[in-house]
């Protein structure tokens, strides 16, 4: 192989693994907790979804239908850290959950949709006691 002809494929070979590391750097994670996983019918819970990623421009969460449950948004905190040139963000959000109705519910499928690729966090479980018990217990 010549120098004329080594010089396009090392532009290409140094292009791919630019893409192949900002690819990286991009995935996104969510992650789901609760403040607490029993709860009673007189009382709540809040829900935190923190979205993390590479980037400053973090979607916000889709939430699934939660019908056991109000649901209000208690706002959003973000954070932004560059450490030798690599950006990583977070966004954590946080709802509170008011019951309707005693039981165990799953939550789940909370997800964010960034460059065409759907992210989904992990599945949290609320148990809601009929009034009068103790749901004290905390995470």
């Amino acid at each position: 192989m010549t120098a004329r002809h080594a010089a396009p494929i090392l532009a290409i070979v140094a292009l791919l693994a630019f893409f192949g590391s900002a690819t990286a750097q991009d995935s996104v994670s969510v992650s789901v907790q609760l403040d607490r996983s029993t709860i009673s019918l007189n009382e709540q819970a809040v829900l935190q979804v923190t979205i993390s990623g590479g980037n400053q421009n973090l979607p916000g969460p889709d939430m699934p239908n939660l019908p056991q449950f109000e649901v209000y948004s208690q706002g959003r905190s973000s954070n932004i850290s560059i450490i030798n040139g690599q950006v990583s963000a977070s966004m954590t959000y946080l709802f509170l959950l008011v019951p309707q109705q005693a039981g165990t519910f799953p939550i789940n499928n909370i997800s964010v949709v960034q460059d065409n690729h759907r992210y989904v966090g992990n599945e949290v479980t609320l148990t809601v006691l009929n009034k009068g018990q103790s749901g004290t217990s905390k995470l």
